[in-house]
């Protein structure tokens, strides 16, 4: 007695036709990604990267104020996938980069406004969450306009940028931010 397929079809060809869908599927969305620089998910996973800021070895110490400048490549970043600027507020001092011992980021307070120093940092990819390495104890700061203290470190950002701002009396001391973001 003889088999009968669906269709006429063997198996052995339904499976070559299936792979040859297959790898037409993760040819396109490769070719999608390549153009878009979007990160494409076929079986519901999203591809992740980190960053890491700090100090590069090569920063020069001293005051950021020049407004235009994109601080990235002096905090150890890709300044094609980011752009980090400072602003002073209310502030009489200017941010800072210290390169003194592990080397930190300094935002400095103005005790009467409660706005002083900020880090923006704007990314070409969603920033999914960041991590905060303080330095100085009992800091109070703002993160996207949040009310937050030390004891906050780790945020959820789901956005392309985030904003921290010293809204304390005392200067406001980062060694590093730990940033997880979208690829």
């Amino acid at each position: 007695m003889k088999r009968k397929y669906y269709n006429g079809a063997k198996p052995a060809k339904a499976l070559k036709i299936l792979a040859y869908i297959l790898l037409a599927v993760l040819f396109v969305s490769l070719l999608i990604s390549l153009f878009t620089h979007k990160s494409i998910s076929i079986f519901g996973k999203t591809d992740y990267g980190s960053s890491l800021i700090q100090l590069s070895n090569s920063v020069e110490e001293g005051c950021s104020t020049d407004n235009t400048k994109n601080y990235a490549e002096d905090l150890s970043l890709n300044k094609k996938k980011f752009d980090v600027s400072f602003n002073n507020g209310n502030s009489a001092t200017v941010p800072y980069l210290s390169t003194s011992g592990e080397g930190e980021i300094r935002l400095y307070a103005d005790a009467a406004t409660k706005n002083g120093n900020s880090i923006t940092v704007t990314s070409t990819r969603k920033i999914v969450f960041i991590e905060i390495d303080f330095i100085t104890s009992n800091v109070s700061y703002s993160l996207n306009g949040k009310a937050l203290t030390q004891e906050n470190t780790r945020h959820i950002i789901n956005s392309d940028s985030f904003t921290i701002k010293n809204t304390g009396t005392e200067k406001l001391s980062i060694r590093n931010i730990y940033i997880v973001y979208e690829n």
